[in-house]
């Protein structure tokens, strides 16, 4: 069903005011900051680490930790690389040292242009390599790039390809 002309008008208006307030650099980190946190609260989130907010990790870097210490509850993975991993370092270690396993989503500005154009790295990322989590063997992500010409884009496209990403967890 076509829209109104007066509906695609005030639609094309409604864009081109999100266009001018992503275009700045900080309106963008927000809402990445914003989709980020959404996104931890329905994938990474424990009860250890209660809500999770996105932070600058790096200059270029906007992104979310999160520790698994329970590993009851890591087991329920669906990812079976995951999951071998996971049993692994149950079997290593004991209750009584305490392992855990981080978990974390990131978006990084791989290329960021004025004009409203660029690239960011979207990745998530599950690390069990307790306790010094130096080896990477024992580290598995997924990664997607997301380019841009227009900063809509990324209000439109991020959400999906985060939903890509995350199916790690």
């Amino acid at each position: 069903m076509a829209l109104s002309e007066d509906a695609q008008k005030m639609r094309d208006q409604r864009n081109a005011q999100i266009r001018a307030e992503l275009g700045e650099r900080t309106a963008l980190d927000d809402l990445i900051s914003s989709v980020l946190s959404n996104f931890a609260y329905r994938y990474i989130e424990t009860n250890e680490t209660g809500p999770l907010k996105s932070s600058y990790l790096e200059d270029s870097i906007i992104g979310i930790e999160a520790i698994e210490t329970s590993m009851v509850n890591a087991l329920k993975t669906q990812n079976p690389q995951l999951r071998a991993g996971f049993i692994e370092l149950a079997r290593t270690f004991t209750k009584k040292d305490r392992p855990f396993v981080k978990y974390y989503l990131l978006c990084e500005f791989k290329d960021w242009r004025d004009s409203g154009k660029g690239e960011i790295a979207v990745t998530a990322k599950a690390d069990w390599g307790f306790p010094d989590f130096n080896d990477s063997s024992k580290k598995m992500k997924i990664e997607k790039r997301l380019k841009f010409d227009d900063p809509l884009d990324v209000r439109n496209k991020l959400p999906l390809i985060l939903e890509e990403v995350c199916t790690l967890f």
